[in-house]
This record gives C-alpha cells, structure tokens and sequence, in this order.
C-alpha cells in the first residue's frame, strides 16, 4: 500500500528544477545554464526584453511569460509506488492556488551543479545537489512556508476544475480549502506547504494520462474566470500566438513501464555503486508527438530523504521523443546519502516524465505567470550507496 508520507516527500518542484539549471542552450558552453557552473538560479529572461514585454506581447516584441511574477499554479502530479497502476499503488495531487503578491516575485531555486563527464551532458543530462540553500517549494521548510506566508491570495470561487479535452465528461474538481476554517485540508500533497487558499482534489482521484486537461475556475467576484494570454513551454517554446490566442492546457504524459532494473518496485529498493552508472529503461505506453505546439516531455531521477530533496538528474532533449533510457550519471552519487540502516528515516528515488508552461494571466492589476505543470512519476521504497568496488 502506498505510504501516504511519501507523497510530501517527491518531486516538489520539477519543471522548477528544469528551468533552473537543467536547460542549456545549443553551443552555451559557458553560459549561466552550463551543466557544469558551479550554481544554477532560475533563468531571466533579457532584462530589456523582459521589460518591453511585459504585460504585453505584440508589435514585434515577443516576451516570455517565465520572466513575469508568480501568480499561481495548476499542477497533476501521479504517484505510483508499486506495479498496479490503479488502485492502492497509486496516489494523485491535483491542486491549484492563486495569489496577487510575493515575496520575492519568483521563488528562488538555489542548487549546486554536480560536474558530469561531457559526453553525457553532450546527450541532454544535467545533475545538481539540493542538500544545502533554499528550494523552490521542498518539502515544507520554514523558509519555503515563509514565501507562501507573504502571498496574498485570491479567492478565485467555490472550486476550481481540470476537464479531459477529449472527454469532457471527466471533470477532476478541486475543493476550496482555507486555512483559517480547515487547516489539514490547506496543506497541498507536493510540497507539504499551508497556503491561505487551496483548491486541492483527493489522492484517490484517478487521472487519465497520455491526456490534456483545461483548467478553469468557478469565478468570483474579483476573480471572474481565467484569462490566460500568451503561453510558453519550458523546453519548446510558444504555445500561443503574440495576440493571445491559444488554448491553456495540462499535459499528462504517457504512463512508462521501467523493464531494467527488473526489481523496480521490490521493498529491497535499488543499490547504487560510486563510481558505476545506473541505466533505467522504460516502455513508454503511448509515446507522445514532437512539435507542432505539443511540449516535449522531460525525464528525471531524483533522491528524497526526511522530506528534502538531496540531488535531482535530468535528460532534456527539446523537440526530441523520450527514447525510453536514462543513464544516471555516476558522479551523483557522491552526494547521495542512503544507508537506511543508518536512518530513521528511509530514503526514497524516483523516476518520473513531466510537462511545464507558463502563461501570462492578464485578470491581474499587473501581469502575472499561471504555471501548468503536468507529472507522472514511479517511486521504489528504498535505496542504497554502496562504496566503489575495492
């Protein structure tokens, strides 16, 4: 049965880690996203871009929703967490918030880069350690509490929905919760925060995936309904045109069914040796298309303990289809501290495919960024860094 523990622990942030680091530019070999710097932060946009931009995108001038202040999120995330890809094994945080204010504007995503050898970050991937700083939402620290304290959020109605384009009859519902009526209730599953407002499904919600879901509110006064403008994915660029035009959407990605390690899911968990790569292969169910406004579907591996994230890998390959292979880049696994036998606390991995856009939300005194985030990802029990072989 899945450990409902588990589900504050993993992946808090994804398409967070991405932007911050992962993404490096064609021929950047020592640009600020290199896989190699010594520290990543979250990328801006070209300052005077960003402020021609903002709070409008036409005459020529086309800006990037990234470089706007946060606003809020739609995020469906899907734990599995043994074989049965329904049922017990599964778990889903479907959530949303929205807020007119923050401090800082954009949350900071501090990590220290982990050196790889070149031919490995010649194939799109791309390490960093989390042990240390201040992350973007990880695992309810007191400094990530205190951003979400600083918002002022916005009522957006009784409840807020995500609805199967291509069957419109699924209707996920996400339920109003304010902290100062039903505080459990206003604690999201990802990230193990309290916010004022939170629109949040139940974990036994099923989702269906290889699927897009369009998010909207019931409205308020203040907050009639969404009125999303120009739109971007992380990784492939503009998903609406200059005026506006376009259709908001979650991206589900496809489910994967991991073929080596074999013992994936086993209670044992998975042994990692220093100095040896680790090679993860995948079918993926229903692999997706490239291109024509269609995000590119991300991978990465992460390790969790005692809620906080330690090291995250990532494989971006833009506008490239998910070859079904991750090879985890040995060097992480200096950073890595799994000795349950040591802990109180077990260590959780997990390999996970996911999909991020942001859109510019114009019902806003000043402009703000809406993130869509979209994640399907396995986790096995435990794990465990052996010692090089002597």
């Amino acid at each position: 049965m899945t450990n409902m523990n588990t589900l504050t622990r993993v992946i808090p942030f994804a398409g967070a880690f991405l932007l911050a680091g992962a993404m490096v530019g064609c021929g950047d070999d020592d640009g600020p996203n290199n896989p190699n710097d010594a520290s990543t932060d979250a990328p801006t946009a070209d300052a005077g871009a960003a402020d021609a931009c903002v709070g409008g995108h036409g005459e020529g001038c086309v800006g990037s929703p990234f470089a706007l202040p946060e606003h809020g999120e739609f995020r469906v995330e899907r734990f599995q967490e043994g074989p049965n890809v329904t049922g017990e094994d599964t778990r889903v945080a479907a959530q949303a918030f929205f807020f007119s204010n923050q401090d800082p504007p954009v949350r900071p995503f501090f990590g220290k880069a982990i050196t790889i050898r070149p031919e490995l970050a010649a194939q799109g991937y791309a390490c960093a350690d989390y042990r240390e700083g201040f992350y973007f939402d990880n695992g309810g620290t007191p400094e990530a509490q205190a951003v979400a304290d600083s918002r002022t959020y916005i009522d957006v109605g009784g409840s807020a929905t995500l609805t199967n384009v291509e069957n419109e009859d699924e209707v996920i519902t996400l339920n109003k919760f304010e902290s100062s009526v039903n505080p459990a209730n206003a604690i999201d599953i990802s990230a193990n925060l309290t916010h004022d407002i939170l629109y949040q499904a139940d974990v036994d919600t099923e989702v269906s995936l290889a699927t897009q879901y369009k998010p909207a509110v019931e409205g308020s006064s203040s907050y009639i309904s969404l009125d999303l403008g120009f739109g971007e994915a992380a990784l492939t660029g503009e998903l609406a045109d200059a005026n506006g035009d376009g259709d908001p959407v979650i991206y589900m990605p496809s489910n994967f069914t991991i073929t080596t390690p074999a013992n994936y899911f086993d209670a044992a968990g998975l042994t990692f040796t220093k100095g040896q790569d680790f090679t993860i292969e995948y079918d993926i169910n229903e692999p997706e298309a490239v291109g024509d406004g269609h995000p590119t579907v991300a991978v990465f591996v992460g390790w969790i303990k005692d809620r906080q994230v330690q090291a995250y890998c990532s494989k971006v390959i833009p506008n490239q289809l998910d070859d079904g292979t991750f090879t985890i880049p040995y060097e992480v696994f200096e950073v890595i501290d799994a000795d349950p036998a040591a802990d109180d606390e077990r260590s959780y991995f997990e390999i996970g495919r996911f999909t991020h856009a942001a859109w510019e939300a114009q019902n806003l005194a000043s402009p703000g960024r809406l993130d869509l985030m979209g994640i399907n990802c396995q986790l096995s029990p435990d794990c465990v860094v052996n010692d090089a072989a002597q």
